[in-house]
């Protein structure tokens, strides 16, 4: 073989080398350039879980802010009964009490917890406001699937605050990397039970049972006051909380019919009330 054969083939050689390992890598290019999107992915992903929630959860707030708004205003019932309750100024207002058995209509703490959820589950603003936390995300790259029912409990009442829990799973992915999102929890801070508890107080003062109470003489019929707002917010540490302590206000109707109002307050908005009517038998 000549010399200007063995060039030749040395040269075929030198491109098929060449091109192997060229094609390897492109190929570890290829394989390392997937393991680099996988990590960037999840890292996204990573990154945005907590706004994605924060933002659900702020839409459940807003929910339940406006559950407790109206279902205070109408004496702590999601749907007021009609042979029990009293409309004013186009609200219809549950009774707390009448002079009759039971002693109080009032609810329990649970039981306001249950008006809440009630009132909260015939809200469409949430899930509209849901809807468009999913469209903002998925507008800057993550795809977002429900895997199950949106449900809510009851919210957990406290002195000062509310705890919603929310279930709602859903995946959130984005290329080959995907999460899974459940259990959240709305928080929103109104003094609520405080309120409820002011609100039994007053009702005790007519209904009488605050004979057990001793406490509760400082506040309850004394000088021909059925209840005194003023005495009943330094037996009650009401003082104690300065901007953020309730005030009341009362309005009488007539001889038999009463509004004691209580008036929680609200940071940044406009203060809740709470409709504590009277409908006594007179």
């Amino acid at each position: 073989m000549n010399k200007r054969g063995q060039v030749t083939i040395f040269v075929i050689l030198g491109i098929i080398v060449l091109a192997i390992v060229g094609f390897v890598i492109q190929q570890r290019g290829y394989i390392g350039g997937g393991e680099l999107d996988d990590e960037s992915n999840e890292h996204w992903i990573s990154s945005q879980i907590e706004p994605f929630e924060d933002g659900i959860e702020t839409c459940v707030e807003g929910g339940l802010l406006r559950a407790i708004r109206q279902v205070l205003l109408q004496g702590g019932k999601s749907s007021p009964l009609a042979d029990r309750s009293l409309e004013w100024g186009g609200t219809l207002i549950a009774r707390a009490y009448d002079g009759t058995i039971p002693r109080t209509y009032l609810p329990t703490l649970t039981g306001l917890g249950i008006e809440l959820q009630s009132y909260i589950r015939g809200d469409e603003e949430i899930a509209e406001c849901i809807n468009g936390v999913f469209d903002s995300f998925e507008g800057i790259g993550m795809a977002v699937s429900p895997i199950g029912d949106f449900n809510i409990g009851a919210p957990m009442i406290s002195d000062n605050e509310l705890k919603q829990t929310i279930n709602y799973p859903l995946e959130v992915q984005r290329g080959d990397y995907t999460a899974i999102v459940d259990d959240l929890l709305a928080v929103v801070r109104v003094p609520v039970g405080r309120a409820l508890r002011g609100a039994n107080a007053i009702v005790s003062c007519y209904n009488g049972d605050y004979v057990n109470y001793p406490d509760y003489n400082l506040f309850c019929n004394v000088g021909g006051v059925t209840f005194d707002w003023w005495t009943y917010t330094f037996v009650s540490g009401e003082t104690n909380y300065g901007v953020n302590q309730l005030t009341s206000d009362i309005n009488f109707l007539d001889s038999c019919t009463r509004f004691h109002k209580i008036f929680l307050p609200v940071e940044s908005e406009e203060d809740i009330t709470f409709n504590v009517l009277f409908n006594l038998i007179c």
